[in-house]
């Protein structure tokens, strides 16, 4: 009735007759508003992955001897055996949001590279010694699989801040290839390889950033120094254990649409790993530093 009131109040004053009045349509009060959220869709979604390109630059490095005796030759693997330094490979990412702060995640990497080289120096490696000017095959792989449980300790609309526990499931392997000799006798072709793997639990810290609802900025640490006296498992008898890793990642996205995004990354690795195994004493370790290039979905 007060609505009825006021209107034929308006009209008054203004000449109008109904008719002309039905004619300047609904007032803004009478539209729908629009809805519309400024929160990224980052920390909207429960599911996120990830898939992308990793344009590797790689330093490693192996000593093997037996397990009594030398520790073996020092090897630069690029310098002395000839491995590539660079390697693009598959990259994966899957997140999934528990709750507003608890988050679990899995990342997937591996890096298999080979070689042909003639050795500049005697090579010791296990129980074998490669002699100097010998044609040595060398295969050196790389797989590693991050499982990760996050909490959320910081969180606003535009910010996350929070810790997380990592396992790394890092398993390395090094075989070399070629004529050499057992104990000072001539063997002919013979063929050493030492693996070495475990679980590597790590601490670290994660941080994301919306500058604005399409464009996000990340960040995570991970770290860990461990030593085992022994471990057995997932196929692995191993002794004297010694474990290093750190990792550190710097990532941006802008969101195409609510659904996808596309982005850059770029990955710091230092990885270590020794042990006592079969009858032979060995250190595999490497340095990866890599530009990544990614796509991203989510719901």
């Amino acid at each position: 009735m007060l609505r009825v009131c006021i209107l034929s109040l308006v009209l008054a004053f203004s000449g109008l007759d109904p008719a002309q009045a039905a004619d300047l349509g609904p007032t803004n009060t009478d539209r729908p508003a629009i809805a519309e959220t400024t929160v990224h869709p980052f920390f909207r979604h429960r599911f996120m992955f990830q898939a992308g390109a990793a344009f590797n630059t790689i330093d490693s490095g192996a000593s093997v001897g037996p397990a009594s005796g030398s520790d073996g030759t020092s090897l630069d693997l690029e310098e002395d055996l000839g491995f590539p330094s660079s390697r693009t490979a598959f990259d994966a990412l899957v997140r999934y949001r528990i709750s507003d702060r608890w988050m679990i995640e899995g990342e997937y990497f591996n890096l298999p590279r080979d070689s042909s080289a003639t050795a500049s120096g005697s090579i010791d490696f296990g129980r074998l010694t490669f002699p100097v000017s010998a044609s040595v095959k060398a295969e050196f792989d790389i797989q590693s699989i991050r499982l990760a449980a996050g909490y959320a300790f910081f969180k606003s609309t535009e910010t996350e801040v929070g810790a997380a526990l990592s396992v790394y499931a890092t398993d390395l392997s090094l075989r070399l290839s070629g004529n050499a000799s057992i104990g000072g006798i001539v063997a002919g072709f013979q063929t050493e390889k030492f693996t070495v793997g475990a679980p590597i639990p790590t601490l670290g810290l994660y941080a994301s950033h919306a500058v604005t609802s399409r464009w996000l900025i990340s960040g995570r640490a991970d770290y860990m120094n461990l030593h085992l006296a022994s471990f057995k498992g997932f196929g692995y008898d191993l002794d004297d254990v010694n474990a290093e890793v750190l990792s550190l990642e710097a990532s941006t996205e802008y969101r195409l649409a609510e659904h996808l995004a596309v982005g850059v990354a770029y990955r710091y690795m230092d990885v270590s790993m020794g042990a006592t195994s079969g009858g032979t004493t060995g250190q595999l370790d490497y340095k990866v530093s890599a530009p990544i290039v990614f796509v991203r979905a989510s719901f």
